[in-house]
């Protein structure tokens, strides 16, 4: 395949032509995009009818190109186009394009139509505007843009010119392959660059489409904003760049999130459109709300945080034992404060812990008893078995359906169930009991790390039920993948016994942090300060953060800079409780969110406030 984009900057005409590609055909169930004299063709297989539709796409209030044939952007760069293709049996059409009162028409041009040389696609658009005419002048940036837009096509042979006549003079220049920088090889060259040959793009249980030669890499330096190679390029087909991915997650240090690069291919199809229908109307990104560009969002992190794992924990300097016995004396302080404000305990809590004495009323409504699994931990490939028991203390015998969502770390439903079972009468007393079954998959995919099982009771047309207070009745558990957790009904922290949820143990099965740990990167001390393992209860600090370096050299005693250090683990567990609360509804009124924001940030001051006072 070979493209040339030409610029004529003084007429102001811009010219696109690929040659030896299959033209702009039409389908079998029009004539050059036409059904009849009045009625235009519409199918998505058809690129004539596909392009010469979508400029009645104003009339429809949507935008130009939002059907997914990204030529019909030059239409807007320019007042009028000239369109000539010819197909590999020699057919040949033309047609114009113009505005005419604020809108596009477009006509059959026979005075145009003239086959080309070789199959393909002439563009030649006339009266280029001055915010386009102003970008073309640069040939510098043209070509980079086009070097970015185009690398994989590039890579498979493909030869792009780009020609600029401004001032009288011809200015070419022929669009080379990206260069990529050299990887970091600090932990072996095998760690610092990942390919996977495909990966699979679920939502709730249901395959949305792949991504292929997913390539990740790290650079030994890091990217400048506006570089154009950093990020994951995700690429439609293998051939076009849509958008560059570097939402990467926030415990990824700054200075590792900036050196990550790679591509990946988006397989586009008739049959599975897969993100075609997330693109903006430009072809130049992903609009963020749109589901399945949620889900390979999610899909895309979870293999990130894999891949920076081993960069994350090495480097910087030596912890010394008078440090370690530190960190461990500011556990404890830490770990006492958490009793006051249990609702930052989140390490260890269950809804159905048997540490705590729950004081209940009578239930005169079908609810759900306990969610149990055989194992607390599964490896990636491996299947749990997830059993929901439900009690009916009702004098009628009910058929049940249970809604099962499985959520991974970020969280995004990776996986769904639904089942029903017969649930007998009973009593409040002696409830009749019954338990329906699901199967949930850890995919070689999944992100390691904490994930979650949710179960909905729903009635036999599927309406979810409720309590007598209107809320759903649901229930959560929290299950591991690819971690071996330590018991859950051990005391995290302090000594002695926890009876009836009270005691040094922090009560109400919150059973605090199992370790705080330094680790020391003067790199990182304008960016990440902490970070959170959520499946080992530890905190990460950073030694060399400013914050901390400044507490400490105002004061000498740990007065001064302990509460600093438990602030910043703080704000951790806000985020992560934030992220928590979130996932327990499915939407949020402004009022509520507000009240939300509010509690968590008297929680986070109730916790320092408790730090100073054990410190006093």
């Amino acid at each position: 395949m070979k493209i040339i984009v030409k610029y004529d900057a003084d007429n102001r005409i811009l010219t696109h032509r690929d040659f030896k590609t299959l033209g702009m055909g039409h389908c079998r169930e029009c004539s050059w995009g036409l059904k009849s004299e009045s009625i235009e063709c519409t199918a998505i297989d058809c690129p004539w009818g596909c392009f010469h539709n979508m400029g009645f796409s104003g009339k429809a209030r949507t935008d130009l190109g939002s059907r997914g044939m990204g030529k019909c952007l030059q239409l807007l760069a320019g007042k009028k186009t000239l369109v000539r293709t010819r197909l590999p049996d020699g057919s040949h059409q033309a047609s114009e394009w113009q505005m005419i009162a604020g809108d596009w028409h477009w006509r059959y041009s026979p005075e145009n139509d003239e086959a080309l040389s070789s199959p393909g696609v002439e563009l030649r658009t006339l009266e280029i505007i001055d915010r386009v005419h102003n970008t073309l002048i640069q040939m510098d940036k043209v070509v980079e843009e086009l070097q970015a837009r185009w690398f994989r096509l590039l890579a498979q042979g493909a030869v792009i010119e780009y020609i600029l006549i401004l001032n009288g003079k011809q200015h070419r220049a022929l669009v080379g392959p990206l260069k990529f920088p050299p990887l970091d090889d600090s932990r072996g060259k095998e760690k610092a660059h990942l390919i996977k040959d495909t990966v699979v793009v679920k939502f709730q249980g249901k395959r949305l489409g792949e991504l292929r030669n997913f390539n990740i890499c790290l650079s030994k330096t890091p990217f400048s904003e506006d570089d154009p190679i950093w990020g994951i390029a995700i690429v439609k087909n293998g051939k076009q760049t849509i958008a560059r991915f570097k939402d990467f997650p926030e415990e990824i240090p700054e200075n590792l999130r900036k050196r990550i690069f790679g591509f990946t291919d988006a397989i586009c199809t008739s049959e599975e459109p897969f993100l075609r229908e997330a693109e903006t109307a430009t072809h130049t990104g992903y609009q963020y709300s749109h589901p399945v560009y949620k889900a390979t969002r999610a899909q895309i992190r979870s293999i990130v945080k894999v891949f920076v794992e081993p960069f994350i924990s090495s480097g910087g300097e030596r912890v010394t034992e008078k440090e370690h016995e530190e960190a461990q004396e500011i556990l404890d302080v830490l770990n006492k404060a958490l009793q006051e404000v249990p609702g930052f305990g989140l390490f260890g809590r269950e809804e159905d812990t048997a540490r705590k004495k729950i004081e209940t009323a009578p239930k005169d409504y079908i609810y759900l008893s306990r969610l149990d699994f055989d194992n607390r931990s599964y490896r990636r490939g491996e299947n749990a078995i997830v059993e929901a028991v439900i009690k009916n203390p009702t004098d009628k015998e009910t058929l049940i359906m249970a809604s099962f969502e499985h959520f991974d770390p970020t969280p995004v439903v990776v996986g769904t169930f639904e089942d029903g079972a017969i649930v007998p009468a009973g009593t409040q007393d002696a409830p009749g009991t019954a338990s329906i079954v699901a199967q949930i998959s850890f995919d070689d995919n999944q992100a390691p790390g904490i994930h979650w099982i949710q179960v909905t009771l729903q009635d036999r047309s599927k309406k979810p039920l409720v309590d007598d207070e209107g809320n759903l009745i649901r229930m959560r558990r929290h299950i591991y993948c690819e971690f071996e957790p330590k018991k859950i009904s051990r005391t995290r922290s302090g000594t002695g016994e926890t009876e009836e949820g009270k005691g040094k143990g922090g009560g109400e099965g919150s059973f605090g942090f199992a370790a705080i740990q330094w680790f020391k990167k003067a790199e990182l001390a304008d960016t990440v300060e902490a970070y959170l393992d959520m499946s080992q209860a530890v905190a990460f600090v950073n030694r060399k953060g400013k914050r901390l370096e400044f507490y400490r050299s105002m004061s000498k005693t740990k007065q001064g800079s302990w509460p600093a250090v438990i602030e910043i683990i703080a704000e951790k567990i806000l985020e992560k409780k934030a992220e928590m609360d979130a996932g327990e509804k499915e939407q949020w009124q402004a009022e509520e969110l507000k009240n939300e924001i509010i509690q968590l940030e008297q929680m986070k001051a109730k916790l320092i406030r408790a730090v100073v006072g054990l410190l006093a």
